[in-house]
């Protein structure tokens, strides 16, 4: 019985193992952040980054490390991070410009506002994130009307 929990506990743990810049956390795969997403009803925002890329650096360096940034995120997005250049990644997320970001419906798994290209400074990529929510809380109260 011990051996059956303990293989639960540690699939688990895999199922929603995330990645980590610094102090952030982010997740590497999109169905499992679909998953989690769902489960803390939360959105789901897709970073399109590049290795190469400088403003990519500054959001995930300098960005995502604003406690503010990471307070707003964690409370509000679950964020899937992929390099174009290197790994695999679902098909409708290809773009060759970077950073973009997509923000996605975890029950509809379908895009909620149009994707923003570029970076941006702490104050204002909360805004972004902000307006992406509260358009999609008033798209869902205006469905349930």
């Amino acid at each position: 019985m011990k051996k059956i929990l303990l293989f639960i506990m540690i699939v688990s743990l895999s199922l929603f193992a995330s990645e980590e810049i610094h102090n952030f956390k982010y997740e590497s795969d999109f169905n499992k952040a679909v998953l989690k997403a769902k489960s803390e009803k939360k959105l789901v925002v897709v970073m399109m980054s590049l290795s190469t890329c400088p403003v990519c650096d500054y959001m995930k360096d300098i960005v995502f490390e604003r406690e503010q940034v990471l307070s707003y995120l964690n409370e509000n997005y679950v964020m899937v991070i992929y390099d174009i250049d290197w790994g695999e990644f679902p098909e409708r997320f290809e773009t060759k410009h970077a950073p973009t970001f997509y923000f996605i419906d975890p029950l509809t798994k379908k895009e909620i506002y149009d994707k923003k290209t570029g970076g941006a400074q702490p104050e204002k990529f909360i805004q972004d994130l902000t307006d992406v929510k509260v358009f999609h809380e008033q798209k869902l109260t205006a469905l349930a009307q």
